[in-house]
C-alpha cells in the first residue's frame, strides 16, 4: 500500500528522510530562534543531537541513500537536490543574520555543512567520540571567530 502511494520503494525511503531533515531543520531553526543562545551554543547543541545514537541511524541511511543517489541520479534526482540544499540554506540565512556578507554566507555554509557530515562520518566509521568532539570544538571556535569579523553590535 505504502509503495502505491509514493510510487517506489526509492520514493518512500528518500521521502521518509525528507522528514525527518526537515524535522531536524526545524529543531536547529528553532533552537536558534532563542533569545538567550548565541550562535555557537546553539551550534553545540545541534551536533548534540545530530551525533546523537538515535539519530546515527538516519545519518547512515541517509548516506546509504546518497551513495544509491549518485549512482542513479535521475531515479533519485528530488532526494539530490533536496539532502543539501534545506541545510545550506537555512545555515546560511542563519550567517547572515549575524553579518556575513550575501556571497560568503553561502560559501561559509556549505564549508561546515562540509566539516560537519566528515565529522558525522568519522564518528560513525571510527566511533572515537572524545577525538571527534575535540574537533567539533575547534570548528565551534573558529565559528566564534569567523561570526566576531562580522558582528554587527
Amino acid at each position: 500500500m505504502l509503495v502505491h502511494h509514493f510510487g517506489s520503494r526509492e520514493r518512500l525511503v528518500s521521502e521518509a528522510l525528507g522528514v525527518v531533515r526537515s524535522r531536524q531543520v526545524r529543531h536547529y531553526t528553532s533552537a536558534r530562534a532563542s533569545a538567550t543562545a548565541t550562535f555557537d551554543e546553539v551550534f553545540r547543541e545541534s551536533w548534540k543531537q545530530l551525533a546523537s545514537p538515535e539519530f546515527r541511524r538516519y545519518f547512515l541511511l541517509n548516506h546509504e541513500l546518497v551513495a544509491l543517489a549518485l549512482r542513479e541520479p535521475r531515479r533519485y534526482r528530488a532526494f539530490l537536490q533536496r539532502t543539501t540544499e534545506e541545510w545550506r540554506t537555512g545555515l546560511a540565512a542563519a550567517l547572515r543574520e549575524m553579518g556575513f556578507p550575501e556571497e560568503e554566507s553561502v560559501t561559509a555554509s556549505t564549508m561546515y555543512m562540509a566539516v560537519i557530515r566528515g565529522l558525522l562520518l568519522d564518528l560513525a566509521v571510527t566511533g572515537d567520540a572524545e577525538r571527534v568532539e575535540r574537533a567539533v570544538a575547534l570548528v565551534a571556535e573558529r565559528l566564534k571567530a569567523d561570526l566576531r569579523r562580522y558582528d554587527r553590535s
